[in-house]
This record gives structure tokens, C-alpha cells and sequence, in this order.
């Protein structure tokens, strides 16, 4: 029966989901066309605006979707999977048939849980307005969807909205910011004003980056980063002004450890389709500082941290000192990762996999600049970064 399922969707077969699917088909048969009933979705729409562009789209999927029990159940099955907390790497690929049926079907699944979301948030505090603009990040992600597949969907943003059933997620202004740990192998040290960024136990490479990334996986050029603390001094291998990591090792002497890989971080995620500017970025800190602080009291979070391609300081090369992307970037101190030098063809050139960089398009100036860099050989890393919270 599940490998016919599979057949039907066009999805590859894995025995690993044969228990999900029999839990799916017993939910489903218990809730029915709940996970598209239009009128639960008209009444939340209408009191939280969850959808301001793509509603006629949701509700014409909504209409497929209810005709069809395969994909019913599949999202039966997705519902199953974030309920237990489980791998979607069961789910070895979405359904797809480039229409909104398939790239609509996995919104069912997470909207399965809206007033659950909802109630968890107002139990907390959130102000409403909040909640609203943070469920919209369902729309806002449709916008991306369109810029890559000409068509609105969610189909290849599922392991994201899983922060959003999991309530790890609020918009708060211009941001996305998200509960979570820091997962880096870093410690960060500051003495006044000065921050510095040291490798803790990662395998880096001479160029800069964690050792794998692009361009920077060849035996020579590899070493083992890690600190050592002796008579007051820490000694290891810090990030420079790029972010990048430089082979020598140094000491520093009076300097405090604020923070380490484990400690509560405040994640930020930055929504495309909005201006950049240091007062929305400023004015959302700011808010963001002040509910978490109130609505999230349990948790010590230490700094804002960020892993984007803005973080490449190499853009003030590109683009000038003083552009909103560099002037954002600018606010944090920037360290590097393992990268593949991928995310700018998607977040940049809105393509759904790499190309050869003089076939990139040139829609905007900052399209062009970073165009021109690439066809010189060159590689716009991811990196990450942290803000202190108190700055």
C-alpha cells in the first residue's frame, strides 16, 4: 500500500515512513477534510491576516487538494511527523507536479496547528499584532517560492516552517528572530569595546573557512583550530575583520569569555521584499530585545547571532561602506563556517540551483557588482555572525 502511495505521488518509496503513513491513514480517517476546510481558514485568515497576497491561490489549492485523497493523506502523514517531533528525511522528497496542488500541499500540514500556535503564543504575552505578522511568514515565504518557480508555493521550504509549528519563530518588525542555541564552534571574548572570535575545536582551512567549504578542501591547507588557557592568557586562532579565520595563532590577556557553542542565541532571519534600512533594523532589535525579555523570561539569551551571504564582508569590496546590507552586516562581529558559496544564487539571483557565473541575470546593480566578482574567480561565502545584547 505505501509503495503504491509512493507511485501515485511520484514520490521516491522509504520503508522508513511505512509507520507514519499507517498513523496518517488513521488520522485521516478520524479528521477527514479538516486540513482543508475553508471555512476554518476564511475565519483565522479574517482575524489574524495570515495571507495579504497569495490567499486566492491558498483557498484554489485548498478546493484541489479536497478532491484529491492522496495528497489528503500525505499531509496526514506530515502532520503525524512534526506531532512526534520525527525526521522529514522520512519524506525523501515533496510531491510535485509544478502546480499548486504539490506546491501548496505541505502549507496544510503546518496550518494543521494554527490555533494550537496561536494559543501557546497569547499564552505568553505575544502581542497580537506580533502573532499576525509572524504567521504571515507563510505568505512572505511564497514570495521567494514566486521569485525562483514563477508560481507561489512552500513545497521546498518544509524543514523552515517546522520552526513555526515547533512556536521557535515571531516577525517582530523588519525580522524573523528564532529561539535557539548556538551551534558554532566558537567562543566569543571581549575586553571593552573589543570583541574577539575564537575557533573552539573546528578543523579550518589556511584560506579562512571551516575546512569543506568551496575552494578550501585540500589536505595542505588544512588545521586544527582549538584554544588553550594558560596563566590568565587564552591562545588560539581568531576570526578577522572578513570573518575569515587567520592561521596564527594568538593570546589574548584580560579578556572575558561571554559567550560558547551551547549558550541561548537569538537567531535572525531577514524576510526578503523590504527595505534594509539602519532604522527598521534598529527599531526591530530593540522590540525584539523587549519581548523576548518579557514574553520568554526563562531563557538567558546572551547575543543575536546570524548566518547569511550578507555576512560576507567581502560586499563592502563589492557593493561600498556604506549600502544597507553592509551597514547591517556591520553590526555584527562575523566569523566563518563550512560553506558551499551557494545561498547567493538563491537568495540573490532567486534561482533554484547554481550556474556559471557569466550566465547569471543582472536585474539590479547589486546583481551585476556581485555578477562580475564571481566571474573573477571568486567565492560570496555565508558566514555568521553575533551581536552582543548588550551593545
Amino acid at each position: 500500500m505505501l509503495k503504491s502511495f509512493c507511485d501515485r505521488l511520484g514520490i521516491a518509496y522509504n520503508q522508513a515512513l511505512f509507520p507514519y503513513y499507517e498513523k496518517g491513514l488513521l488520522l485521516k480517517r478520524e479528521k477527514g477534510l479538516f486540513v482543508v476546510d475553508t471555512e476554518r481558514l476564511n475565519r483565522l485568515n479574517n482575524k489574524y491576516n495570515i495571507f495579504r497576497k497569495w490567499y486566492k491561490e491558498v483557498t484554489q489549492a485548498c478546493a484541489a487538494i479536497s478532491k484529491d485523497d492522496d495528497l489528503i493523506l500525505f499531509i496526514y502523514i506530515l502532520v503525524v511527523l512534526i506531532q512526534e517531533k520525527a525526521s522529514i528525511s522520512s519524506l525523501l522528497q515533496m510531491p510535485d507536479r509544478q502546480r499548486l496542488d504539490t506546491d501548496m500541499a505541505p502549507l496544510f500540514a503546518f496550518l494543521y496547528f494554527l490555533e494550537e500556535m496561536i494559543s501557546d503564543y497569547q499564552g505568553r504575552g505575544v502581542p497580537h499584532e506580533i502573532i499576525s505578522d509572524t504567521l504571515n511568514g507563510f505568505d512572505t515565504e511564497m514570495n521567494d517560492y514566486f521569485d525562483i518557480y514563477a508560481r507561489p508555493g512552500i513545497r521546498t521550504y518544509v524543514e523552515w516552517f517546522l520552526l513555526f509549528a515547533r512556536r521557535e519563530i515571531l516577525r517582530i518588525g523588519r525580522f524573523q528572530f528564532q529561539i535557539t542555541t548556538l551551534n558554532e564552534h566558537i567562543r566569543v571574548y571581549q575586553k571593552n569595546a573589543d570583541i574577539k572570535i575564537m575557533m573552539d575545536g573546528e578543523t579550518m582551512h589556511t584560506k579562512g573557512m571551516v575546512f569543506g567549504s568551496k575552494n578550501q578542501d585540500d589536505e595542505e591547507g588544512r588545521y586544527y583550530a582549538e584554544i588553550t588557557e594558560k596563566n590568565g592568557a587564552v591562545s588560539g586562532y581568531c576570526a578577522n575583520e572578513y570573518g575569515e579565520c587567520v592561521p596564527k595563532e594568538i593570546s589574548l590577556v584580560g579578556y572575558k569569555e561571554i559567550l560558547r557553542r551551547g549558550d541561548r542565541v537569538i537567531s535572525v532571519h531577514i524576510p526578503s521584499h523590504a527595505p534594509l534600512t539602519k532604522e527598521m533594523c534598529d527599531e526591530s532589535y530593540a522590540k525584539a530585545w523587549e519581548v523576548f525579555a518579557t514574553c520568554y523570561p526563562e531563557y538567558d539569551f546572551k547575543a543575536f547571532y546570524c548566518f547569511s551571504w550578507m555576512m560576507d564582508k567581502r560586499l563592502r569590496q563589492i557593493m561600498g561602506k556604506d549600502t544597507n546590507i553592509t551597514l547591517f552586516a556591520d553590526k555584527y562581529t562575523i566569523f566563518p563556517t563550512k560553506d558551499s558559496g551557494e545561498d547567493i544564487y538563491s537568495f540573490l539571483y532567486h534561482l533554484p540551483e547554481p550556474v556559471a557565473a557569466e550566465n547569471l541575470p543582472e536585474h539590479s546593480s547589486m546583481q551585476r557588482a556581485v555578477k562580475q566578482y564571481l566571474m573573477q574567480g571568486n567565492v560570496l561565502y555565508t558566514k555568521s555572525g553575533i551581536m552582543l545584547l548588550d551593545e
